[in-house]
């Protein structure tokens, strides 16, 4: 689905775009979830929305930096990509019991998780306004296929 909405839209523009709602599902639809029910149907918005970023990289990197550059433009994307992985974990939890312990409650509190779910959310946000100054650089008509 999101190679054809690629095609038909442009690369970046998609990936401003489905960036954009999964940090905006993140701050209208986890923030609120207090039931399984709820956080179900987060989980099916933030992956269909997040999940386009692993589809896209790839051509939007061609696109940014060319086919001859591809491979170490990709190599050091990805590589990048192994930072949050390794200290996301850890982060979140530290993250997660300090606003735990500043607001006196427990951990298992769906409360100790709201600092967290804002950072998650605006994270995506902020990364959809760099694609857009990105986006800029080819062009600057809206409607444009970039």
């Amino acid at each position: 689905m999101a190679g054809m909405t690629a095609d038909k839209w442009g690369t970046i523009n998609v990936l401003i775009l489905f960036t954009f709602f999964s940090g905006l599902a993140c701050l209208v639809i986890w923030i609120f979830a207090k039931s399984l029910g709820v956080m179900m149907v987060f989980a099916v918005f933030w992956a269909f929305f997040s999940g386009v970023y692993w589809a896209l990289s790839v051509p939007a990197s061609a696109k940014i930096v060319g086919v001859e550059k591809l491979g170490s433009a990709v190599a050091i994307q990805f590589l990048t990509n192994v930072l949050p992985a390794i200290f996301a974990g850890p982060i979140g939890s530290q993250i997660i019991a300090a606003s735990a312990a500043n607001a006196g409650i427990s951990i298992d509190n769906v409360a100790a998780y709201r600092f967290l779910i804002v950072c998650a959310g605006l994270v995506s946000i902020v990364s959809s306004l760099i694609l857009v100054q990105v986006r800029l650089g080819f062009s600057r008509k809206l409607l444009e296929k970039v």
